[in-house]
């Protein structure tokens, strides 16, 4: 007998994301770049993303807890927690009051779930 499994803990939570359709991939990682988990992105593309975000977080002064990059084909979406970062790839014209507290809630579930 063959089912149909969710993963557990966080790889769950990420999966929860990809039910908004405009949501195209998820990852979640340390505040210093280190990646916890993603899904729907590549290995290598989520640690270039988990990279590259606290990269730039360093190099720019930023809204501390949301920012995006946006181009005609997607935008990298970032939101940050106390202990994680949470970046999403999305459609390109979804405005940030509809995504942002999306994102929000479901790091700071995440960050809840770790805590305990």
């Amino acid at each position: 007998m063959i089912t149909n499994t969710r993963g557990t803990g966080v790889e769950s939570r990420l999966l929860d994301l990809l039910e908004y359709r405009v949501i195209l991939g998820a990852v979640i990682t340390t505040p210093d770049g280190l990646l916890v988990a993603s899904s729907a992105v590549d290995i290598g593309d989520a640690e270039l993303l988990a990279a590259t975000t606290a990269a730039r977080e360093e190099r720019e002064s930023r809204d501390p807890e949301y920012w995006a990059a946006t181009s005609e084909f997607g935008a990298i979406r970032v939101v940050n927690g106390e202990d994680m970062r949470l970046i999403v790839l999305t459609d390109p014209d979804i405005p940030e009051e509809q995504i942002r507290p999306l994102m929000v809630e479901h790091l700071r579930d995440i960050e809840e779930m770790i805590r305990i």
